[in-house]
């Protein structure tokens, strides 16, 4: 049972919103993860779960909760106003897949492209995995939405696997972490269902909290969440999510606009407007925006014009049948059918649609029979009509009607009848008209025309606008994008002379970004070198006591030479003796001292074989002294234009921690291997295997001055600076291998792009 709530328990709390991101619906489980943040954190903490993602950011914004799981593409989206807490690691990495799944053994789903006429379940607007990835996919398919027979979003991933296993749905798009861990459960969303189709790796939803939030309440929550795989209740509470940990999430967001758009699904090559330039885009949009403007109000127009003329055909027809009631009523008592037939033809003529034959009217005896009709081919005189089916409805009978009757049927047509009553109110007959469907449809090429001109004018007048406003606009962001590209490459002092000064405040704040930026990598590059030069010192002095070994040897016996020399110097084949006895041991120390030099001072040259030589012998006194086998390969294929300097730290560095790490007796392979493309350096020992976490632990534990191992975060750093990478060969089977590798080219020159 979790502990009894402190005082403080009492005054504060912490709550924090939930998405569908995880399959948090267990009120036990929810229960428990609360309980054990409360006491970590001595404040009262509640979860607050809901389906969809803008409701839960709308909470975090307006201040009803303080932090949210979220996904990762509002988190993108609404960058500005959220900060990191923490992300979760799954699978060891901070990154998931997105899935999409159909039922299973329904073979009738291949993939994306064979989704036309399927119904297809979507996760919720703001999900990445759970919608932009698909509609990526969808676009590189070829296939709209219009495609789909039909589409739905079903608030929440796992809602989604259930509406493929129910076959309520043909195939859907899932977060793989909740479908993976779906399956974990045995739920039958995932056994119901299989997975056709994996994205590439997206960043793992993370916890957020608004920029405004409290710092200590915001870092506290960060180490409890950070802390959980450290004790036995917080490891089994991630068990239950499927998860291995958090990581730390700190500092502004720099966010890659392409990796952003990737993200989306939305990339560049599937839409025509975000392969153009800016200057382009502005001035297309706000045409766009004009054409789509036109064709909205067209719409508008057309509906109000649809309804305003059904109500002025039916104010019309009204009129017509008082009319007809009114002057057929003699002529009905009369019985003279001629003289009513001459009046409905002259009336119907007024009738909407009667020119095109789409209306017509009819007067009716007291039994309902046509006495008489404008369209004699169609309502047959003497023939019955009320209580008659007439056009698939089945009109009044006689003695029903005692007022006007409308009829509205259900294709849009219309039918009137309207009782002829004598002045002592006995109903004589009826006045009949019947009115088709189309003549109260809009006429669209009337209402087309002047719409198209106005959106030809209007894109006539302001395309020219909008390529100058454009053109205006994009300036500032044009300058300051040469000037990031360049970064790393020019002088710092000379890009803050070219960044923009524009008194706009996003771009100024963007400029001030940039500005500052290059500053940090000003101070950055004068660290590293420094680093750099203190590293190669502490190599150095690292191997200074073995290196003094091989020189004080060679001189011991150098001196005993000398007084053999004194004493015995008479004869000749003594003499010959001790002076080659002489000049191998000179030759010893001119090697040692030949290789310890270059290490001590700054060079600015390419790397040489010799080079790798050097860094061997000076290795060597420490190898012999460690009882290691030290082997060596070369295999240069081209000329190596990479410095010298840096190189030879981060072998001397690889190899003595090879050494270090192999025991006695043990063994160590190094190997130079050069191409066109790139310059790598690798050491194997058989010793104690490092993996990758384990490396990422040591470089991290020595960029806090940690004095372990033999300056691998120098190699890391290295390998970063000049563009390469520092990691351990997965493949290696025994002991460890490490790899170093940097493009072989000068600094100076630009990376090819294929």
């Amino acid at each position: 049972m979790a502990a009894a709530p402190g005082p403080a328990l009492a005054q504060e709390r912490l709550r924090i919103g939930l998405t569908a991101v995880i399959l948090a619906d267990r009120a036990a489980f929810l229960a428990r993860w609360a309980d054990y943040l409360s006491q970590r954190l001595d404040t009262r903490v509640t979860f607050v779960s809901r389906d969809q993602y803008q409701t839960v950011h709308d909470l975090l914004f307006n201040g009803q909760i303080d932090a949210a799981w979220t996904c990762g593409y509002p988190f993108v989206r609404f960058q500005s106003q959220l900060q990191l807490v923490a992300v979760p690691l799954y699978q060891g990495q901070p990154t998931y897949q997105s899935y999409l799944i159909r039922p299973l053994g329904d073979t009738t789903v291949s993939g994306w492209a064979s989704l036309a006429g399927k119904v297809f379940a979507y996760s919720d607007p703001l999900s990445n995995s759970g919608w932009l990835v698909a509609q990526g996919e969808f676009a590189k398919a070829g296939i709209g939405q219009r495609d789909l027979k039909r589409a739905f979003f079903a608030h929440g991933h796992r809602n989604v696997a259930d509406a493929v296993a129910s076959r309520l749905a043909d195939a859907g798009s899932i977060d793989g972490y909740v479908w993976e861990t779906m399956k974990l459960q045995g739920m039958a969303g995932a056994s119901q269902t299989e997975v056709i189709w994996k994205s590439r790796l997206h960043g793992f939803p993370p916890l957020v909290a608004a920029t405004g939030a409290a710092p200590a309440r915001v870092e506290a929550l960060r180490r409890s969440l950070l802390d959980m795989q450290k004790d036995d209740a917080g490891r089994a509470l991630l068990k239950s999510l499927n998860l291995d940990g958090f990581i730390a999430g700190r500092g502004p967001v720099r966010l890659d606009p392409a990796a952003c758009a990737q993200r989306a699904g939305l990339r560049g090559d599937n839409l025509v407007l975000s392969r153009l330039p800016y200057r382009v885009q502005i001035p297309l949009g706000l045409s766009l925006a004009v054409v789509l403007a036109a064709l909205l109000v067209t719409a508008v127009a057309a509906q109000i014009f649809a309804r305003t003329a059904r109500t002025d055909t039916l104010a019309t027809v009204d009129r017509a049948a008082q009319l007809l009631s009114a002057q057929s009523l003699p002529l009905l008592a009369a019985d003279d059918i001629w003289r009513v037939f001459a009046l409905l033809r002259n009336t119907a003529a007024f009738l909407p649609g009667a020119s095109t034959g789409q209306a017509r009217a009819a007067v009716l005896d007291n039994e309902g029979r046509v006495f008489a009709s404008s369209a004699p081919q169609l309502l047959r005189t003497a023939s019955a009509l009320m209580g008659q089916p007439v056009n698939g409805y089945t009109l009044p009978s006689p003695a029903s009607v005692t007022k006007r009757v409308r009829i509205d049927r259900p294709d849009g047509s219309i039918a009137l009848v309207e009782p002829i009553r004598s002045e002592d109110g006995q109903v004589l007959g009826f006045t009949y008209i019947e009115v088709d469907a189309p003549v109260f449809a809009a006429d669209w090429a009337a209402l087309t025309e002047p719409a198209l001109i106005g959106v030809g004018l209007a894109a006539f007048i302001l395309l020219p606008a909008g390529w100058w406003i454009g053109r205006r606009m994009t300036a500032p962001v044009l300058s300051m994008a040469s000037v990031i590209e360049r970064l790393g490459r020019d002088e710092p002092a000379q890009l803050k002379q070219q960044l923009p000064h524009t008194k706009d405040p996003e771009l100024g704040r963007i400029s001030a970004a940039v500005e500052q930026l290059i500053s940090e990598m000003q101070v950055r590059r004068q660290a590293e070198r420094r680093a750099l030069s203190a590293e190669r010192m502490a190599a150095v002095g690292r191997i200074t006591a073995a290196v003094a070994h091989e020189i004080n040897n060679p001189l011991a016996g150098l001196l005993t030479a000398t007084q053999t020399l004194s004493v015995h110097g008479g004869s000749e084949e003594t003499r010959k003796r001790t002076l080659d006895l002489l000049r191998r041991g000179l030759n010893q120390i001119q090697t040692t001292v030949a290789a310890l030099l270059p290490q001590a001072r700054v060079e600015d040259r390419a790397l040489e074989i010799d080079d790798f030589a050097d860094v061997v012998t000076l290795a060597h006194p420490d190898v012999s002294h460690r009882d290691v086998k030290l082997t060596t390969a070369v295999e240069v294929e081209s000329a190596m234009r990479v410095p010298s300097a840096a190189l030879r730290q981060v072998m001397l560095n690889m190899l003595l921690n090879g050494v270090s790490a192999a025991g006695e007796p043990g063994a160590v392979h190094a190997e130079l291997r050069a191409d066109a493309d790139r310059v790598t350096f690798s050491v194997a020992h058989g010793g104690k295997t490092l993996t990758a976490e384990g490396l990422h632990s040591t470089v991290a534990a020595e960029s806090g001055d940690d004095p372990r191992g033999f300056g691998l975060w120098v190699c890391r750093e290295i390998a970063t600076q000049y563009g390469g990478g520092f990691a351990v060969d997965e493949a290696h089977r025994q002991g460890t291998c490490l790899v170093f590798w940097i493009p072989n080219r000068e600094t100076h020159e630009e990376p090819v792009v294929d």
